[in-house]
């Protein structure tokens, strides 16, 4: 699907070189604010377990007409863990129950979950005077998210002998893509005939379904080995990106 996606994105960049009318090539970078479910409708809201992150996107596309367009984009972003909101996730989805009631004290740690995605957008662009210019666009293409280690250390009381033990958990990485779709919108100025800026505005959803999770971990002398069953994640972004480009 991958192979599929990126001809289709260098068929439309070779078209658009060679068309006649109006060209167009943009660069931008700002927020990413997330939303939406975790994993599903039983767990935490996305934006409670993970920050606003960066984003950056490529954005090139075609004016076929004075209204209409077509807009093909790839962007990057990454958010950070809370992760006093992620040790509460991590006990209570990868830790086994039967441990739960035992522990004393747990700390989480993680990398930042990362997206990258590419997708094409048809738009409609109407103008506010001489300078200023809308598109309302719609979006479809397809999102990889990487969701990654999550480490979490504490003690915990061992149920064989009462005592306290260094408590350990380690889940592996994973990853998986999928369809997105969503709506946006663009608001141009036209500094010049060729060079302009812009605050590009895109909400994004994707629900990619990840394979079983291996877990690891540790109670003292007591080792653990077990699996989190697959899941399906209901990714979704609202995206604010500045920048400027070059209309051809």
């Amino acid at each position: 699907m991958r192979k599929y996606a990126l001809l289709s994105g260098l068929l439309l960049v070779a078209s658009l070189v060679h068309a006649q009318s109006d060209f167009f090539i943009k660069v931008g970078a700002g927020l990413s604010i997330p939303y939406g479910k975790f994993e599903d409708a039983e767990t935490q809201d996305l934006a409670k377990l993970v920050r606003t992150g960066p984003n950056i996107g490529l954005t090139i596309g075609h004016d076929f007409g004075r209204h209409w367009g077509l807009a093909l984009t790839g962007a990057v972003w990454q958010h950070a863990v809370r992760n006093e909101r992620m040790t509460e996730y991590l006990k209570e989805q990868y830790l086994p129950a039967a441990y739960q009631p035992y522990v004393k004290s747990l700390g989480t740690s993680s990398n930042n979950f990362r997206f990258v995605t590419g997708y094409l957008s048809p738009y409609y662009a109407f103008y506010l005077g001489e300078r200023l210019r809308v598109d309302i666009r719609l979006n479809g293409g397809i999102m990889y998210m990487q969701f990654p280690v999550i480490r979490g250390d504490g003690t915990a009381t061992s149920p064989l002998d009462g005592k306290d033990y260094p408590l350990s958990v380690v889940t592996a990485e994973s990853s998986a893509a999928s369809f997105t779709y969503g709506a946006g919108g663009s608001l141009t100025y036209h500094v010049t005939g060729a060079f302009r800026v812009f605050a590009d505005v895109d909400g994004l959803r994707s629900h990619p379904k990840f394979d079983d999770i291996s877990v690891k971990g540790s109670l003292g002398p007591v080792t653990l080995d077990t699996v989190r069953p697959g899941f399906t994640q209901t990714a979704g972004t609202l995206s604010i990106r500045f920048g400027a480009g070059f209309f051809f």
